[in-house]
């Protein structure tokens, strides 16, 4: 039994088949088809209590809620939720999802690794939870228009027990943490486009893939983790989340979870331009963003903003091409500087989607405290947690020594809004300006960022918490709480190169 507010979830004995079919009675006409017109209530409780598993929502001693159904498919490994129910009284209180989540769990711990169900495709709510909690469906009905839903549990398995960071580049620590968490069953695996990378050599197996926009990176990738019994692919690089988010659907017809925003919001993440106008629709405050010099002097002339200026490409990561100017003449040169910066790097594949001059974006200098928050979501992209940093130095656009505090309840309401709002697993990392009391959201980086260790030096444990939901398991509450706040610095180690 397991708490929750004032109710509790309990597993029923074979002995409650009149309680499972009273219960059933009292909801029949609340089904699109009532389940009278289905089966038969009393047999199908003594059924499902003899071969499957019924778990009931109780309100002091009242059943408010059931979800049933069977754990018992030992080849094809897949459990099957027949029958969710919440009483109309109770609804809206998080109850349906409880009872999911609950029957989750049993289905693992019964060596399952899928679930799958049916609910009608009139059933808005229900098809609109069960949405939410990534469990998907081909659209497809049967002859009475019920629609199939099925979610994988268990991505990590016997079969595929190994993590691949993909673009890992010099994330030595990660390799390390998630090796830990992973407890010697399993490997990381990292792969990397530049030789060079550190974590090549510290990881168990390291490869250098194709870059990243080349056309044959997904088919290498793809081919890497079948060959290596990769379960999740991990993305440590901007540039790589939207191109893994695109061919999501691949990567999981292989067993292989990729630890990735939805693809849209991926997109928008990528693009600061986009992540304003998402975070302005969204009703978050963000910081005017203009595109090129010609927007900012658009936006003076009019008296929206005034210098100086932060100038940036409009795609990217830390330190490329920032700059700051104090007038005019300062803006045009540096815009005209920041677009060939653009234009000899990396950034130049994203950037071509635009015409050169609006591969940049200027915004206003604030006067403002800058923090970096992480904000935690299970694999669902249901909100777990969330860590805030203030800055302290910075070099080469990354946190060099951050003091970790105590989130205050504003920036728990922001990590719940931008967690609501993508979606994303895994750790998220957020830039925020608190300007005058009011927090402002700089960019989302949709992966671990580069202030993550600060976390994890306070306390935070984020690679041992995806292992286990990556496993189908609970992870302990205490992995995603700040422990030690305080000041922390960066420090450096040196990996033997490989060759």
């Amino acid at each position: 039994m397991c708490a929750m507010r004032q109710f509790s979830i309990t597993r029923l004995e074979a002995s409650a088949g009149e309680t499972v079919r009273a219960y059933l009675s009292s909801v029949n006409n609340d089904f699109p088809i009532p389940l009278t017109q289905k089966v038969d209530l009393a047999e199908y409780a003594a059924k499902v209590l003899s071969r499957g598993i019924a778990l009931a929502i109780y309100d002091g001693r009242e059943i408010v809620g059931l979800a049933a159904g069977y754990v018992n498919d030992a080849i094809g490994l897949s459990a099957y939720l027949s029958v969710l129910s919440v009483s109309k009284e109770h609804r809206g209180r998080g109850l349906g999802s409880a009872l999911v989540r609950a029957f989750e769990r049993e289905a693992v711990s019964s060596g399952m690794e899928r679930l799958m169900l049916n609910t009608h495709e009139s059933n808005v709510a229900a098809c609109s939870l069960y949405e939410g909690m990534g469990y998907k469906t081909d659209g497809a009905r049967d002859e009475i228009g019920n629609l199939e839903y099925s979610k994988r549990l268990v991505w990590l398995t016997p079969d595929k027990p190994n993590i691949l960071l993909s673009s890992a580049g010099r994330r030595t620590y990660l390799v390390d943490w998630l090796r830990d968490a992973l407890g010697g069953i399993g490997e990381v695996h990292a792969s990397n486009s530049d030789s060079s990378g550190a974590a090549l050599v510290a990881a168990d197996k390291g490869v250098v893939s194709p870059l990243i926009y080349s056309d044959e990176y997904i088919p290498f990738m793809l081919d890497y983790c079948s060959r290596e019994r990769i379960g999740a692919v991990v993305p440590l690089f901007d540039v790589d989340i939207p191109v893994l988010a695109a061919h999501r659907a691949e990567f999981e017809a292989i067993g292989c979870f990729p630890v990735v925003a939805p693809d849209d919001f991926a997109k928008s993440c990528s693009d600061k331009l986009a992540t304003s106008k998402l975070l302005a629709a969204a009703g978050i405050p963000c910081p005017e963003t203009y595109v090129g010099a010609q927007g900012f002097l658009d936006a003076v002339e009019c008296g929206e903003t005034s210098f100086p200026a932060f100038i940036k490409p409009r795609w990217g990561m830390g330190s490329i091409g920032l700059a700051e100017a104090s007038n005019e003449k300062e803006l045009d040169v540096l815009c005209g500087i920041v677009e060939r910066k653009v234009r000899k790097s990396y950034l130049r594949y994203e950037s071509s989607s635009d015409a050169p001059s609006r591969g940049v974006v200027v915004q206003p200098r604030l006067d403002a405290t800058e923090y970096g928050m992480d904000v935690y979501c299970d694999l669902s992209g249901r909100y777990r947690g969330c860590a805030v940093r203030k800055k302290v130095a910075m070099r080469a656009g990354e946190t060099d020594i951050a003091e970790v505090v105590d989130a205050d309840p504003r920036f728990e309401r922001l990590a719940r809004t931008i967690a609501r709002l993508s979606r994303h697993p895994g750790c998220m990392d957020v830039d925020i300006f608190d300007v005058d009391g009011e927090l402002m959201v700089l960019e989302m980086n949709a992966r671990f960022g580069g202030g993550y260790p600060f976390s994890h030096a306070a306390g935070v444990d984020m690679p041992r918490a995806l292992v286990s939901w990556l496993r189908g398991e609970e992870c302990d509450p205490d992995a995603l709480t700040v422990k030690w706040p305080g000041t922390y610095m960066k420090d450096m180690a040196i990996v033997k190169s490989g060759n």
